[in-house]
């Protein structure tokens, strides 16, 4: 079981560092509708950090709520990657 002070692996100050990151790289818009939001957006790990253990900026994107919904309720129905996170992987690899 994690510390409470912890979340995927790092101090939720680091977390929030690294969501910071990912939503100005990502422009402040969800990767999907490319909207922007009053509210913060989501950050989303890409391959689920329970699978990967990874935190890099290459495995995070930046959606929406409902988008974040949708992603994590797709990837448990198909039990693996969506269409459209596999896209997402080829044409932001070289993001980092």
């Amino acid at each position: 079981m994690r510390e409470k002070s912890q979340k995927y692996g790092m101090s939720f100050f680091e977390w929030a560092e690294l969501c910071y990151k990912i939503r100005e790289r990502d422009g402040r818009l969800c990767r999907i509708c490319k909207k922007s939001f009053d509210r913060p957006l989501s950050v989303h790990h890409i391959v689920p950090y329970r699978k990967s253990k990874d935190n890099s900026t290459s495995n995070l994107m930046a959606v929406c709520r409902r988008h974040h919904g949708k992603l994590e309720n797709d990837y448990r129905r198909m039990n693996g990657l969506t269409h459209f996170l596999r896209k997402y992987i080829e044409e932001n690899k070289a993001i980092e």
